[in-house]
Protein backbone atom coordinates (compact mmCIF):
# COMPACT_ATOMS: atom_id res chain seq x y z
CA UNK A 1 0.00 0.00 0.00
CA UNK A 2 2.71 2.48 0.92
CA UNK A 3 4.69 1.62 -2.22
CA UNK A 4 1.65 2.61 -4.30
CA UNK A 5 1.49 5.98 -2.55
CA UNK A 6 5.21 6.47 -3.17
CA UNK A 7 4.71 5.65 -6.87
CA UNK A 8 1.83 8.12 -7.12
CA UNK A 9 3.78 10.93 -5.43
CA UNK A 10 6.87 10.18 -7.50
CA UNK A 11 4.86 10.01 -10.73
CA UNK A 12 3.06 13.28 -10.06
CA UNK A 13 6.33 14.97 -9.14
CA UNK A 14 8.00 13.79 -12.35
CA UNK A 15 4.92 14.79 -14.36
CA UNK A 16 4.96 18.33 -13.00
CA UNK A 17 8.72 18.61 -13.47
CA UNK A 18 8.56 17.25 -17.03
CA UNK A 19 5.72 19.55 -18.07
CA UNK A 20 7.54 22.53 -16.58
CA UNK A 21 10.76 21.69 -18.41
CA UNK A 22 8.87 21.10 -21.68
CA UNK A 23 7.20 24.50 -21.49
CA UNK A 24 10.36 26.31 -20.40
CA UNK A 25 12.52 24.72 -23.10
CA UNK A 26 10.00 25.24 -25.88
CA UNK A 27 9.41 28.84 -24.83
CA UNK A 28 13.14 29.53 -24.80
CA UNK A 29 13.56 27.92 -28.21
CA UNK A 30 10.69 29.92 -29.69
CA UNK A 31 12.01 33.13 -28.15
CA UNK A 32 15.40 32.50 -29.76
CA UNK A 33 13.62 32.53 -33.15
CA UNK A 34 11.89 35.82 -32.22
CA UNK A 35 8.45 34.23 -32.03
CA UNK A 36 6.02 36.66 -30.32
CA UNK A 37 5.22 35.81 -26.70
CA UNK A 38 1.49 35.72 -27.46
CA UNK A 39 2.06 32.98 -30.03
CA UNK A 40 4.27 31.11 -27.58
CA UNK A 41 1.52 31.30 -24.99
CA UNK A 42 -1.19 30.17 -27.37
CA UNK A 43 0.66 27.19 -28.79
CA UNK A 44 3.64 25.92 -26.84
CA UNK A 45 2.36 26.53 -23.34
CA UNK A 46 -1.05 25.11 -24.20
CA UNK A 47 0.62 21.97 -25.54
CA UNK A 48 2.72 21.68 -22.40
CA UNK A 49 -0.32 21.79 -20.20
CA UNK A 50 -2.13 19.23 -22.38
CA UNK A 51 0.79 16.82 -22.75
CA UNK A 52 0.00 14.86 -19.56
CA UNK A 53 -3.60 14.35 -20.71
CA UNK A 54 -2.31 13.19 -24.08
CA UNK A 55 0.03 10.70 -22.41
CA UNK A 56 -2.80 9.25 -20.30
CA UNK A 57 -5.12 9.00 -23.30
CA UNK A 58 -2.52 7.29 -25.48
CA UNK A 59 -1.56 4.87 -22.72
CA UNK A 60 -5.18 3.93 -22.02
CA UNK A 61 -5.93 3.51 -25.73
CA UNK A 62 -2.90 1.24 -26.18
CA UNK A 63 -4.00 -0.78 -23.14
CA UNK A 64 -7.38 -1.33 -24.79
CA UNK A 65 -9.31 0.97 -22.50
CA UNK A 66 -10.70 3.38 -25.04
CA UNK A 67 -13.47 4.52 -22.73
CA UNK A 68 -10.86 5.84 -20.30
CA UNK A 69 -9.25 7.86 -23.10
CA UNK A 70 -12.62 9.36 -24.09
CA UNK A 71 -13.51 10.08 -20.46
CA UNK A 72 -10.15 11.79 -19.95
CA UNK A 73 -10.68 14.05 -22.95
CA UNK A 74 -14.26 14.91 -22.05
CA UNK A 75 -13.46 15.47 -18.38
CA UNK A 76 -10.44 17.67 -18.98
CA UNK A 77 -12.22 19.76 -21.63
CA UNK A 78 -15.27 20.21 -19.44
CA UNK A 79 -13.09 21.24 -16.51
CA UNK A 80 -11.08 23.68 -18.65
CA UNK A 81 -14.23 25.23 -20.10
CA UNK A 82 -15.86 25.72 -16.72
CA UNK A 83 -12.71 27.05 -15.05
CA UNK A 84 -11.98 29.45 -17.91
CA UNK A 85 -15.53 30.78 -18.12
CA UNK A 86 -15.68 31.07 -14.33
CA UNK A 87 -12.41 32.97 -14.20
CA UNK A 88 -13.41 35.35 -16.97
CA UNK A 89 -16.81 35.93 -15.37
CA UNK A 90 -15.23 36.70 -12.01
CA UNK A 91 -12.69 38.98 -13.66
CA UNK A 92 -15.43 40.75 -15.63
CA UNK A 93 -17.35 41.37 -12.42
CA UNK A 94 -14.21 42.94 -10.98
CA UNK A 95 -13.74 45.28 -13.93
CA UNK A 96 -12.66 42.93 -16.71
CA UNK A 97 -9.74 45.00 -17.92
CA UNK A 98 -6.12 44.45 -17.04
CA UNK A 99 -2.92 45.95 -18.31
CA UNK A 100 -0.38 43.86 -20.16
CA UNK A 101 2.77 45.83 -20.68
CA UNK A 102 1.64 49.29 -21.65
CA UNK A 103 -1.62 48.27 -23.33
CA UNK A 104 -5.03 47.97 -21.75
CA UNK A 105 -6.47 44.57 -22.54
CA UNK A 106 -10.05 43.40 -22.32
CA UNK A 107 -11.02 39.77 -22.04
CA UNK A 108 -14.08 40.25 -24.27
CA UNK A 109 -12.18 39.07 -27.35
CA UNK A 110 -10.90 36.04 -25.42
CA UNK A 111 -14.43 35.07 -24.44
CA UNK A 112 -15.66 35.31 -28.02
CA UNK A 113 -12.69 33.34 -29.37
CA UNK A 114 -13.05 30.68 -26.69
CA UNK A 115 -16.79 30.27 -27.29
CA UNK A 116 -16.14 29.88 -31.03
CA UNK A 117 -13.48 27.23 -30.39
CA UNK A 118 -15.77 25.36 -28.03
CA UNK A 119 -18.56 25.52 -30.61
CA UNK A 120 -16.25 24.11 -33.30
CA UNK A 121 -15.02 21.37 -30.98
CA UNK A 122 -18.47 20.07 -30.14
Amino acid sequence: MTINIIYIVLGLSLLVFGADRLVAGASKLAASFNVPSLLIGLTIVSFGTSAPELAVSVQSAVAGQGSLAVANVLGSNTFNILIYIGYISADSAAGGVTSIGKKRYSYASDRLFYCCCVGLGW
